[in-house]
């Protein structure tokens, strides 16, 4: 009887509610003094409750709790994501009282009654509901209040990829807005679920994303909420159309989301990351959510343990960073293994310009924090260049790689410790400034130069020798650029020469020295690229899916050097004025073993005068192939005669 009467009771209710307004969320509100509610930080003082207009029941259950409430009304996952009641599946996580439970029941009502809200005194604006956790506002609803009220004349949108989702911000707008001081608040000319409007000029109104956005006046703040799970069809018109509405005004613009992929909200985030466009990229990582502790009642920090357990639980690398991770889940066929990522994430930095006098654009070199370019002189470096298909467009990169070691195999073991990159230098000016900077200071027997063999590296190669002929003299020489021999050595090219198969070598060779460790490279731009540097299509060829793999190709030109000739005699030079073998694995192991009168560079002009050191496998070569004293070149012995009165021919 008592459940019926409880029925009747609401169908009466329902029945009302549809004669009422049903524009405002909030019908009326009573102040609270001296009332506290529970929370997940502990028991918090509630300023209001609310009463407001209908909305459908939903019910949700877990195997201690159950929660009857709107079907807008926020709780939170497992991961303290925002989630709408009514958005919640048998088997999906609920977050309560006792820590994270699975949801075993999900029930509608099929009537709708007016509700009951709160407001509650703490930064986080959580509270528990029957056990279960709940929340009742947002940051991003507290700045778009912060900016229609101390300004004038501003028009501020909050567009979601569903229009409940932008209702629901707006409400807490509102809501926020009821807590303001009575003396700040300007009058209400209009008050409803889609738009308000101060009588300061101001307004905040929300719209769904579609591909047209029909907006006709000018926008100054803009949220965009959830603008990775935008369906891939709108989100890129969308945003198309919106973004000159925006530039125009010179308007805030601030994109929120989780990730969802190599999507526009990928391609803007790394681009904030990497510098290359206005957006401020933050991120709020796994290990900055707490753990909820069952045992001890308490919220615990996550730790290493807690994240292997959970790489367990889900079956890799991959599925974790999907689930938890701020790095976006580009695919599982990138060539380097999620996890070598992951462990190597904490190594990035970001790579700055030094003072390198003599030098023309020298704002286009970048160096490891930690790294004196004016050290180059001592160390033995490797120039690997990618070389872009024009200027604006594509970079132009060069990796400078500092050979730091050997292994137990006697491979080598590199560091980059600096790159040359710019997308405005033409072919001319870039030649010149990495001439200068080699000319003026890096050892003439301790560094060598590739480049990819192509139309682009042809022009290189003729501007490189025209330098090197004409101006720098002293130091920089084509002696010291990589060469490919034909099978009788009677010819050879420049330049390392990239088809398909080559690719897929250097692609190869590169996984299994960066992944073993000897090959390092920590620069943020290089990281983000290689993030994205994945098998499109399934065939082997590696490629970013997005954005730029400049630097990550001409990184994968390093490994396609090592058999060749002068690079195998540059590592045994290495070796033996280093002793590497014997000193292990220690990048500075060598720097106490100089060249006699050879200490820190001061400046360019010192560098000049002491050019000249004691002469080196490399520098013997040269001489005694020009006295002809030797049937060696570059280590190698000759098959016959090269070419015609002991010339050398290119391609």
């Amino acid at each position: 009887m008592i459940r019926l009467l409880i029925n009747i009771l609401i169908f009466i209710i329902g029945f009302i509610d549809r004669f009422e307004k049903d524009d405002e969320k909030i019908i009326k509100s009573f102040d609270l003094n001296g009332v506290e509610v529970k929370t997940d930080t502990g028991w918090q003082p509630v300023s209001q409750i609310h009463m407001t207009k209908p909305f459908s029941i939903y019910t949700v259950s877990t195997k201690d709790y159950e929660l009857s409430g709107a079907d807008t009304h926020i709780c939170y996952d497992e991961l303290f994501n925002e989630k709408f009641l009514k958005d919640f599946h048998v088997g999906d996580y609920i977050m309560t009282i006792d820590g994270p439970q699975l949801v075993h029941k999900v029930t509608k009502n099929p009537t709708k009654v007016c509700m009951c809200d709160i407001s509650v005194e703490s930064e986080d604006h959580r509270y528990y509901t029957n056990g279960i956790l709940s929340h009742n506002t947002t940051s991003s609803a507290m700045f778009l209040l912060w900016y229609i009220l101390f300004n004038t004349d501003k028009n501020a949108i909050v567009l979601g990829n569903k229009g409940k989702t932008a209702k629901e911000i707006l409400s807490k707008v509102k809501q926020v807005f009821l807590e303001v001081p009575h003396f700040l608040k300007p009058g209400v000319e209009k008050w409803n679920e889609n738009e308000v409007v101060f009588d300061n000029g101001c307004r905040i109104l929300t719209e769904t994303t579609v591909a047209e956005p029909a907006i006709g006046f000018t926008l100054h703040c803009v949220l965009l909420d959830e603008f990775a799970h935008i369906a891939p069809n709108i989100q890129e018109p969308f945003y198309s159309n919106i973004f000159p509405t925006i530039d125009a005004a010179n308007a805030k613009l601030m994109i929120t989301s989780t990730q969802n992929g190599p999507d526009l909200f990928c391609r803007l985030f790394v681009g904030a990351e990497n510098g290359e466009n206005d957006f401020a990229p933050f991120t709020t990582n796994w290990d900055e959510v707490p753990n909820w502790n069952k045992e001890k009642k308490c919220w615990e920090k996550r730790d290493e343990e807690w994240r292997r357990r959970k790489v367990a639980n889900l079956g890799s690398e991959e599925a974790f960073n999907e689930q938890y991770g701020c790095d976006f889940a580009v695919a599982t066929n990138a060539l380097i293994p999620q996890r070598y990522l992951t462990k190597n994430q904490r190594f990035v930095k970001h790579f700055v310009n030094k003072e390198i006098l003599g030098v023309s654009h020298a704002d286009c070199f970048f160096w490891d924090p930690d790294y004196d370019p004016m050290d180059l002189r001592k160390d033995y470096v490797v120039f690997t260049t990618d070389i872009a298909t024009g200027v604006q467009e594509d970079y132009t990169n060069v990796q400078i790689n500092k050979l730091i070691g050997v292994d137990e195999e006697r491979k080598p073991i590199f560091k980059v410790i600096g790159y040359f990159r710019t997308n405005i230098l033409d072919d001319n000016e870039c030649c010149r400034s990495i001439a200068e900077f080699i000319n003026l200071y890096c050892h003439h027997d301790r560094y060598l130069y590739s480049f990819e063999s192509n139309l682009y590296g042809d022009l290189w190669k003729s501007n490189f020798k025209q330098l090197a002929d004409v101006e720098f003299t002293t130091n920089f020489t084509m002696d010291n650029f990589i060469k490919f021999y034909n099978e009788a050595l009677t010819r050879f090219r420049y330049g390392v020469q990239i088809t398909y198969k080559s690719k897929q070598l250097g692609c190869k060779l590169f996984r299994n020295a960066y992944t073993k460790g000897t090959i390092i490279n920590h620069s943020h731009i290089f990281f983000n690229e290689l993030k994205c540097f994945c098998d499109k299509n399934g065939n082997g060829t590696y490629a970013a899916i997005y954005g730029h793999d400049d630097t990550v190709m001409s990184q994968i030109q390093l490994p396609l050097i090592y058999d060749t000739i002068q690079f195998k005699e540059f590592l045994e030079e290495f070796i033996a004025n280093t002793g590497a073998e014997d000193k292990g694995q220690n990048e500075n192991f060598y720097q106490d073993i100089q060249p006699e009168g050879s200490g820190r560079i001061q400046s360019p002009a010192e560098l000049m005068q002491i050019r000249e050191f004691a002469p080196s496998s490399f520098a013997q070569l040269r001489q005694n192939n020009q006295n002809n004293q030797s049937d060696i070149i570059y280590g190698v012995p000759q098959m016959g005669n090269i070419g015609e009165g002991g010339t050398l021919y290119d391609f």
